[in-house]
């Protein structure tokens, strides 16, 4: 069994964990890396029912990112018209595989869906 010092230097950055809130050290208490993604794929694909679960920290985060770096915010949001011949292809892809799994049983996620029944709504 190593020693404690030992053991610090097996896990770097683990040795501060017991000293944190449980509210700090919690995944729920950081924004997920994705959240940025998010944002742009609702802007890009007009699908705001992606931005649903967003809170105020979610927007503060994507606005200072946006203005941290307007030159990729703009390439990102460009995309569609500079890459139009990829963007279709991406769509005609995506069609054809909902519809195989249409015909193997699967089903496209709603509104309604079980799934998202079990997260609670914002109030």
């Amino acid at each position: 069994m190593p020693s404690p010092a030992g053991r610090r230097i097996l896990a770097p950055g683990t040795a501060h964990r017991h000293r944190l809130p449980a509210t700090l050290g919690s995944p729920r208490a950081r924004s997920p890396h994705s959240t940025n993604s998010l944002f742009f794929a609702a802007l890009l694909a007009h699908k705001w029912g992606f931005l649903r679960y967003a809170q105020p920290r979610d927007w503060l985060n994507f606005l200072l990112g946006c203005l941290r770096h307007p030159q990729v915010s703009l390439a990102i949001l460009r995309v569609k018209q500079q890459q139009a011949e990829f963007w279709h292809y991406l769509n005609r892809i995506t069609a054809e595989r909902t519809a195989e799994a249409a015909t193997q049983g699967f089903s496209a996620l709603a509104d309604d869906t079980v799934l998202d029944k079990q997260r609670p709504l914002p109030s």
